[in-house]
């Protein structure tokens, strides 16, 4: 398979499968774990445990148009291959499979505010240019005499 837009949680994959077969199963293999998970077309190209029972294969146009498989773990290399299905049956799993590497998850959201929460916390810490001035912008403010010594 070919494996490409990826990101922290997700990747696109591109499978070329022959002319007689109708559908594929797309799996990935956690290298440093060796969990085993299948991509079940019929939840949206989410992954399960592999031999989930009622998971459905990937249909030929899917393979060829690629789709999108979210649920991977962030900063995790990852062994992806597929399996032909056809008038013969499923096929092995092709070796050797594509390796890649999902990115590290820079972004922690640490917490929330809402919009109304936010404003009213810079409403607090604003400072209102015009309540230490006292005199209008129509006449300036008059200046003391200066003394001689």
């Amino acid at each position: 398979p070919v494996v490409d837009q990826i990101s922290s949680d997700s990747a696109r994959v591109f499978c070329a499968v022959l002319p007689t077969c109708t559908h594929a199963t797309v799996t990935f293999v956690a290298v440093d774990t060796g969990i085993e998970l299948a991509v079940d077309h019929g939840s949206g190209n989410k992954l399960v445990p592999l031999g989930t029972a009622g998971a459905t294969a990937s249909p030929r146009a899917a393979c060829y148009k690629g789709f999108v498989v979210s649920g991977l773990s962030a900063d995790t290399e990852y062994a992806v291959a597929y399996s032909q299905y056809g008038g013969f049956g499923w096929s092995p799993s092709y070796s050797p499979r594509t390796k890649i590497r999902t990115l590290s998850s820079d972004v922690i959201i640490t917490g929330t505010k809402t919009r109304e929460e936010r404003d009213e916390e810079l409403k607090r810490h604003a400072v209102d240019v015009d309540a230490d001035d006292d005199a209008s912008p129509e006449k300036p403010a008059k200046r003391g005499k200066l003394e001689k010594n």
